[in-house]
């Protein structure tokens, strides 16, 4: 694996890991706090917008890499 994808796939799982704790950060705060149930849609859209992100990073990493293993 190339440094390029390399530091693909470490932005991809830092945007993984950073959406999670986030997401649970907010979905216990809006618990707490008595937010209205419209801002946990809002989080919950916004993570699955980081991971649709994160997984099109991975399988475009993933079809490059066997490109030029095929090659």
């Amino acid at each position: 694996m190339n440094k390029k994808a390399k530091s693909q796939m470490r932005i991809a799982s830092v945007v993984i890991i950073s959406t999670i704790v986030g997401w649970m950060l907010f979905n216990f705060l809006g618990s707490q706090l008595n937010w209205a149930p419209k801002f946990a849609f809002l989080f919950d859209f916004c993570a699955i917008a980081a991971f649709v992100w994160a997984l099109v990073v991975i399988f475009r990493v993933w079809l490059n890499r066997n490109r030029l293993e095929e090659n």
